[in-house]
C-alpha cells in the first residue's frame, strides 16, 4: 500500500495500476500534480523510518510548488542540528544551499508526494 500526500494536508491510499511496482508514467503523474503538464520528474528521497521512500517532483520548489509538510517531517532531511555539526567538524568548507528558514530548516518537500515501499518502485 502506498500513500498520496497533498500539500494541503490530504492522503489517499494507492496501489499501482499493474500490481507490483508503480510504472513511470503513474509516478510522473502523481508528482505532477498542480503543475501546468500534469505530470513531473521525479527524485526519490528516503523516509526517517528507513522503510519508506518519498517520490516527488524534482522540479518542485522551481515550479514554485506548495510546502508539503507532512512529507517534509517524515523525509530524511538534514536538521538544524545536524547542519551544525557539519558545521563544527568542517568549518568553512561545509556549503549548505536553501534558506535557512527557523520553521522547516535548511530544506522542505514541496508538491505532491508518494510515499511508499521503495520495492514499488524500479
Amino acid at each position: 500500500m502506498a500513500l498520496i500526500l497533498r500539500s494541503d494536508g490530504s492522503e489517499e491510499e494507492v496501489s499501482p495500476a499493474l500490481g507490483k511496482t508503480f510504472s513511470l508514467e503513474e509516478l510522473q503523474k502523481i508528482v505532477g500534480e498542480g503543475t501546468d503538464e500534469g505530470r513531473g520528474y521525479i527524485e526519490i528521497v528516503p523516509c526517517k523510518d528507513r522503510k519508506h521512500i518519498l517520490v516527488l517532483n524534482e522540479e518542485g520548489k522551481l515550479l514554485g510548488l506548495p510546502i508539503n509538510v507532512r512529507a517534509s517531517e517524515l523525509a530524511a532531511l538534514p536538521t538544524q542540528a545536524d547542519l551544525d555539526r557539519l558545521r563544527a567538524a568542517m568549518g568553512e568548507t561545509l556549503i549548505v544551499v536553501g534558506d535557512d528558514d527557523p520553521l522547516h530548516g535548511p530544506d522542505v518537500i514541496v508538491g505532491t508526494v508518494l510515499m511508499c515501499a521503495d520495492h514499488e518502485v524500479e
